[in-house]
């Protein structure tokens, strides 16, 4: 089984979000990579990417404010996965701004397990955001990019 790869970048941009889903989809491209002289391509060719904003109270007691969270992504393709695949949603900021040659920090990420099934096409899978950099990283006004990865079991097997 080959590990599934898929790398994608896409613009967020949010003003004025409440508790709700970002309603556009943020199509995303898939992309193979090298190990050693071998390429390892991904079965998927695109997907989609969703996600849930709620507002949340941050800050210490007496100093607390509301923000917009990035609290799910909501991944989403017509191509197949393999079973025991894991699903990553990271998130990144934009501190670096537009230095040439920075890159985005991730500031904030989940994963989700496809213990023992397989995805299916057009089926919906549900990421939490469940770790942060620090407090209210996954702020809909800091983050820049969103990245997906989907790992397979086991890439150094070659398929029978």
């Amino acid at each position: 089984m080959k590990p599934i790869f898929i790398l994608a970048i896409a613009a967020i941009a949010a003003t004025g979000i409440g508790a709700a889903q970002l309603g556009n989809d943020i199509a995303v491209t898939a992309g193979g990579f090298g190990v050693g002289g071998a390429n390892i391509e991904t079965p998927i060719d695109d997907a989609q990417v969703t996600f849930t904003v709620d507002q949340v109270t941050v800050g210490e007691e007496g100093n607390e404010h509301i923000k917009n969270l990035i609290t799910e992504c909501i991944f989403h393709s017509e191509d197949a996965i393999q079973e025991n695949a894991t699903i990553i949603c990271k998130l990144s900021d934009d501190m670096q701004g537009d230095v040439p040659g920075s890159q985005a920090n991730i500031v904030a990420e989940g994963q989700t397990l496809l213990n023992n099934t397989a995805y299916e096409p057009s089926d919906f899978v549900t990421i939490e955001i469940d770790n942060t950099a620090y407090e209210a990283a996954n702020s809909v006004f800091d983050i820049k990019d969103v990245h997906i990865v989907v790992i397979g079991t086991n890439g150094t097997e070659p398929d029978v």
